[in-house]
């Protein structure tokens, strides 16, 4: 015990009092090591194993919320150096030493000079690797030697492709490495491949500059276009590379980056493909590891892409801030990759265009990292920019079922969206000699516009009058058309061969003119079944618009009452759910519902059209829209319902997928029969009735309403106030 207590004393003390450096390492009697970034410590906490009396556990908890646990009896020593990489018993290290006696070399051969002392020649079976400050691989080797041969020139070394594996035995690697350039390099604003001289750079930023790029004009097929873009970045990368003695490469690249630009374009033209013009292309030095063979060369690429089919005349000017960091690991052979961080912001300060199809452009920025200076590497490609899309979605299905052309296009919009993608490349013979990998591992879509063909149709409903009377109503969810589109809305009659017999149009539907519902009277010759349905005139043609939401009503409950009870709210598909607000006379949810074309507080009702009794009425009773027979409830019976039923207050309305709770108070209605229905508590339900109210001038009119109260017993208000917003519990004939 006292131990274990010294050994918590002494790292405590080690993490707090020496945070200045950069990496914790502890190192287990197995061989196996841990390390982590002091900085990312959030604090430190003590544990017992099962079984045991004393704290034998350190858990170390991150500021990303993970944890790792560190037992005490595993550990062989703790400090703030990596262990020192262990060569294989056949390796050599072409380090700078080697350069006077190398007199060309790639990344599969070289040759040395006949005077090279025997104690640097490489022997057949050995495994070579250069550092990244010999000059003569210029792109580096790790290979295998096969063959040797003298000739004239010198001695030629033949060798096949290697990795790091074949190099070490053993590598523990974390950190950002140190990063080298040229010191006569602005490195500031454009860093580049140091080619000599080469200088330790202050800082772990891998680059850090800002840009302006404007290219000339951009021929490709059909196209020209014009770009111009205003950008700054930094970015850098966290490495972790451990491999024990006897076992498996493990590693895991950290990607941090940030960008703010400024991007404008235009363009004009017919094509279609996908089209990728570089930029930039920027060396950014070399990346040294305390490992002489592996070393790594990064360079940064910046590209403008668009991928278009399209007739179309564009311009747009957009800004927009990118702050990510990607996670890249190989473990066991396989290579995966994970996003932890994406912010993303944009906006459009100017968009003009027009066309017919879809088009996309944006930039693309593409980090490469080469592995020891060779081919192989990792490569992240970010991509973003706009995208407008014009979706015409035509559903065959629903043409051919019920010829509505409109409920087959109803969906069909433009929109304009920010693509964001990221995509990984891992080429082939990095850490073995398995193929190389591309992932796309994010794709995101940010909508900034859209702008639909036609009106939305919420739903319509018809009363049969008799005597060949009829009075349609057809309630419209409001949304954006086209700008300059302008749809006639009405009601036409179809007979049983399903020909339009009689039509009537009644408003024009467009952005400045956004009616939520139209309604009509017909006088049609009686004895005949007709289908009155609303009628849009697109393009001078007549497209019948049948209902186009879905409803998904309640369960008639029969508790012994004059009517059945809808077990669910009006727009609820569940008990425990709340549902939708609806304004009073109203057919369609508030949320939907624009007050600006159509106020309810100057109903029609204070026009003296409305009755004082709504329930079932086509043109103000939403309940309609679950089918025949279901309707508002009246005064009458609400008082029937409260004066012949008990009620509960519960702490939650039953949720079976939440073992039975639900956090949305209720009141349990348990009818004379002894069935019940759940109704949320603390909020109002309309009935259909209206009754005056001396104490509200200068209207004193208003609809009751019903609202259950839990203090915690349940209690009951009825008041008046058509301008208020409240819920609905539909009922059906009791037979």
């Amino acid at each position: 015990m006292r131990r274990t207590l010294v050994f918590l004393t002494l790292l405590t003390a080690m993490v707090t009092q020496i945070a200045a450096q950069q990496v914790l390492y502890f190192h287990y009697k197995n061989g196996q090591s841990f390390a982590c970034e002091v900085s990312d410590i959030s604090f430190i906490t003590y544990d017992k194993s099962p079984g045991s009396d004393d704290y034998d556990i350190q858990v170390i908890y991150f500021k990303d919320n993970t944890s790792q646990e560190i037992p005490f009896s595993k550990v062989d020593s703790v400090g703030f150096n990596a262990p020192a990489p262990v060569l294989k018993d056949n390796a050599v290290v072409l380090d700078a030493s080697f350069e006077d006696y190398i007199i060309k070399g790639d990344t599969v051969s070289f040759t040395m000079r006949k005077d090279t002392p025997a104690s640097k020649r490489p022997k057949v079976g050995n495994v070579v690797g250069s550092t990244f400050d010999n000059e003569v691989f210029a792109d580096g080797i790790i290979a295998r030697v096969t063959g040797i041969t003298e000739t004239a020139e010198g001695i030629n070394y033949t060798c096949e492709k290697a990795t790091i594996e074949d190099v070490y035995d053993e590598i523990f690697y974390y950190g950002y490495g140190n990063i080298y350039q040229d010191p006569e390099t602005d490195a500031e604003s454009a860093p580049q491949q140091a080619k000599s001289n080469l200088e330790m750079k202050t800082g772990i930023d891998l680059w850090k500059f800002r840009r302006n790029v404007s290219t000339p004009q951009i021929i490709f097929d059909d196209y020209t276009g014009k770009f111009n873009t205003d950008f700054g970045t930094t970015g850098r990368v966290k490495m972790y590379l451990h491999k024990p003695k006897g076992g498996d490469m493990y590693a895991r690249f950290n990607i941090c980056s940030d960008m703010n630009a400024t991007v404008g374009s235009s363009m004009s033209g017919r094509n279609g493909g996908v089209n990728v013009t570089k930029l930039l292309d920027l060396p950014l030095g070399i990346i040294a590891t305390p490992i002489p063979v592996l070393f790594f060369k990064p360079s940064l690429q910046f590209g403008f892409y668009n991928e278009a089919f399209a007739e179309l005349r564009y311009t747009s000017q957009s800004s927009l801030s990118y702050d990510c960091e990607f996670q890249v690991t190989y473990e066991k052979g396989q290579w995966d990759a994970t996003t932890l961080k994406n912010n993303f912001t944009a906006s459009i300060d100017q968009l003009s265009l027009s066309l017919n199809g879809w088009y996309g452009m944006g930039f693309e920025p593409k980090l490469f990292l080469s592995v020891s200076g060779t081919q192989t590497g990792v490569s992240l490609a970010f991509r973003g920019g706009l995208q407008l899309n014009a979706n015409f979605e035509m559903d065959f299905k629903d043409y051919l079922e019920d010829g509505s052309l409109y409920s087959a296009i109803k969906d069909s919009k433009l929109s304009v969206t920010i693509p964001v993608k990221a995509l990984l490349g891992a080429q082939a013979g990095l850490f073995n000699k398995a193929a190389g990998v591309d992932i796309t591992f994010l794709t995101l879509s940010f909508p900034l516009y859209q702008a639909y063909f036609v009106p939305n149709i919420n739903y319509a409903s018809v009363d049969d009058l008799g005597s060949g009377r009829y009075h349609a109503v057809a309630a419209i969810s409001p949304r954006d058309l086209l700008p300059w589109e302008q749809v006639e809305l009405g009601f036409g009659v179809f007979d049983d061969d399903n020909k339009l017999v009689e039509k009537t149009y009644l408003v024009t539907y467009s952005n400045q003119n956004k009616p939520n519902k139209i309604e009509a009277s017909f006088n049609l010759e009686s004895g005949r079944d007709y289908k009155i349905s609303p009628l849009l005139k697109l393009f001078g043609y007549d497209v019948r618009a049948d209902r186009s939401t879905a409803v998904v009503p309640g369960e008639a409950v029969d508790l012994g009452l004059s009517v059945k009870w809808s077990s669910t709210n009006l727009g609820a598909d569940a008990i425990y759910k709340v549902g939708d607000a609806y304004y009073w006379g109203t057919l369609i949810p508030s949320s939907n519902y624009d007050v600006s074309q159509h106020n309810p507080i100057t109903h029609d009702f204070y026009d003296g059209i409305v009755p004082h009794e709504i329930s079932g009425m086509s043109a103000y009773d939403p309940c309609l829209q679950w089918g025949k027979g279901w309707r508002l409830p009246t005064e009458a019976e609400y008082e029937e319902l409260v004066q012949r039923c008990t009620f509960e207050a519960v702490d939650a309305i039953p949720r079976p997928d939440y073992d039975g709770q639900y956090i949305t108070w209720g009141v349990k209605v348990t009818g004379p029969n002894g069935n019940h229905i759940y109704i949320p508590a603390n909020v109002a339900h309309w009935t259909g009735t209206v009754k005056q109210l001396p104490d509200q001038n200068p209207v004193p009119v208003a609809a009751y309403f019903a609202t259950y109260v839990m203090n915690p017993d349940v209690e009951f208000s009825w008041k008046g106030g058509i301008q208020q917003r409240y819920l609905i519990r539909p009922v059906c004939a009791g037979n």
